[in-house]
This record gives structure tokens, sequence and C-alpha cells, in this order.
């Protein structure tokens, strides 16, 4: 298994207004595929499509796991 990083792109205007969303997810899954598409169940207020779209978000594979399944690990929300 694959450990992603998964971040909003903050040059994008659609995270101007930061509350009630998720900026950032670390997840573990066998291609970025996965990984973003865990990461559409896992977000905040801000439409799941976001984690979809490389316009908005960046998936950048950061290591590997031997032994954790497929999950999210961490999220970085801010609630208002």
């Amino acid at each position: 298994m694959n450990i992603y990083l998964l971040r909003a792109n903050l040059n994008n205007s659609y995270w101007d207004d930061w509350f009630d969303k998720c900026f950032g997810m670390v997840i573990v899954a066998e291609a970025e595929e996965a990984a973003r598409t865990l990461a559409t169940t896992a977000g905040g207020a801000e439409d799941s499509a976001v984690w979809q779209d490389t316009a908005f978000t960046t998936c950048e594979l950061v290591g590997t796991a031997s032994t954790v399944s497929e999950s999210v690990l961490l999220t970085d929300e801010h609630w208002a």
C-alpha cells in the first residue's frame, strides 16, 4: 500500500471561504485514484468532487505502508 498526502490547492479561489472545509488528508491506498476516491467521503462541507479534481487539490505519494489497509489516517479540518 502507498501513503498519499492530499492537500487543497490554495491558489484556487474555491478555498477562500475556509470554514467547515477539510484542507488536507493522509490516506493509505493502492493508487492515487483510490486515495482520491476515499477523500471524497472523508472531507468537510466542501464539495466532495474537489478531491477528484487536480485544479482544486494535489495528491502526492509520500511513502509506503506494509501493514495498513486502505484508510484515511488523518484529516486537516477547519470548522467555524
